[in-house]
């Protein structure tokens, strides 16, 4: 009888608490023997997966190890696979704002704070939420939520990920626009048609202005195309359709000068 296959989860722990349980639940629909475990493994761990063959799916775009899966991508099939978002009642929000405690956006808080509130102001938003996607936010988010309210003549909540990531989800697909330092907030809001501005890539309060002006609600043909080809690979190596060789040369990725054409 062949050996049972595994699939080791490995997500980076700078990620915010949101961004694992997305992907973790993407994984786990697609994926129903995903073993999460930090690396390297325990002796408990290795007894554990005992006899079984192993794969590991980390959460970059590319692998991050010899021998990993580069399975971040699949946190686009979430809200289509692992989610129960619809469940959840509405609570329509105008602008979304996310800003982790590690990211270095570029710009001062208030200076992020007098776009958000201006833009807000100018689309006639109903209110403002700073969502607090991690425990170790803590700090950041309230600084935000502070500056945000001074600047603000509409209110401002602050919405704290606990346990339900659907709860969060909702609220976040909620927004009328979404501007977010996290790239699974970010893709989570465009699979739902969202608009949104990805922070950290605007030197000046004027940048981030006009970015704001013209957000993104496409989701990414070439991401999107990515993820179902890693989930297709993957659920076929875990049905045994396919060899490990033969997985690990069907999600390899591919690279500009590998697409020329020859003659």
């Amino acid at each position: 009888m062949p050996a049972r296959r595994r699939f080791i989860a490995d997500i980076a722990t700078g990620r915010s608490a949101f961004a694992r349980s997305v992907l973790l639940e993407a994984w786990r629909a697609l994926l129903p023997d995903t073993f999460h475990t930090a690396t390297p493994l325990t002796l408990r761990d290795r007894v554990r997966l005992t006899g079984s063959e192993r794969i590991t799916l980390t959460d970059g775009i590319e692998p991050a190890t010899p021998g990993s899966i580069a399975a971040g991508t699949l946190d686009l099939l979430w809200i289509d696979h692992a989610a129960d978002v619809a469940a959840v009642p509405s609570t329509p929000v105008g602008v979304g704002l996310t800003v982790g405690a590690e990211t270095d956006i570029g710009l001062s808080t208030e200076d992020l704070a007098a776009a958000v509130v201006a833009v807000a102001g100018e689309r006639g938003a109903a209110s403002i939420a700073v969502f607090r996607l991690d425990e170790r936010d803590g700090a950041r988010s309230n600084e935000v939520l502070r500056v945000v309210r001074r600047m603000s003549s509409i209110p401002v909540a602050l919405v704290a990920h606990d346990i339900s990531t659907d709860v969060t989800a909702r609220r976040i697909t909620d927004c009328a626009l979404v501007v977010t330092d996290d790239r699974t907030v970010e893709r989570v809001a465009r699979s739902a048609g969202v608009p949104t501005v990805r922070l950290g890539s605007h030197d000046s309060l004027t940048e981030l202005y006009v970015a704001l002006h013209d957000p993104r609600s496409d989701v990414d043909v070439a991401e999107l195309r990515t993820a179902r080809t890693v989930a297709f690979a993957l659920d076929a190596w875990q049905r045994g359709r396919m060899t490990t060789a033969e997985l690990h040369a069907s999600v390899r990725p591919v690279r500009p000068e590998e697409q020329r054409l020859t003659v």
